[in-house]
């Protein structure tokens, strides 16, 4: 998650500048349409719940058809990544899902996957 995407939007008339990671578009398994802006942060940095307001904002003005569904990743310590889905109701932002991977060096899995799979 390297790219930077930066989008302009303007709340009550004037104009800002909000950064995004990165954004998707997807399509779910009932062909619903969604917007998936991505928040991904590594070493200091942290997640800040304004980031996740801002991609519903943008979400809001610029993807109006599409569902938005803020995702953010946050890279921890123990070499294992957190990654969460945010919902928003009653302009209350919370985490609709957090799930923890264990991260590995891709050749190993692969190489295990390549036995196990014919």
């Amino acid at each position: 998650m390297r790219n930077c995407v930066k989008k302009c939007c303007c709340f009550a008339g004037r104009g800002k500048f909000i950064e995004t990671d990165e954004i998707y578009v997807g399509i779910d398994r009932h062909g619903s349409h969604h917007i998936l802006p991505v928040q991904a942060k590594g070493g200091t940095d942290r997640l800040s719940i304004i980031q996740i307001w801002q991609d519903f904002r943008v979400a809001e003005q610029k993807f109006d058809s599409l569902t938005a569904r803020p995702i953010a990743t946050q890279f921890l310590n123990d070499k294992s990544i957190a990654l969460f889905e945010f919902s928003e109701s009653r302009n209350k932002i919370s985490i609709a899902r957090e799930r923890h991977y264990s991260l590995r060096p891709f050749h190993s899995e692969v190489q295990h996957l390549s036995a196990v799979v014919p």
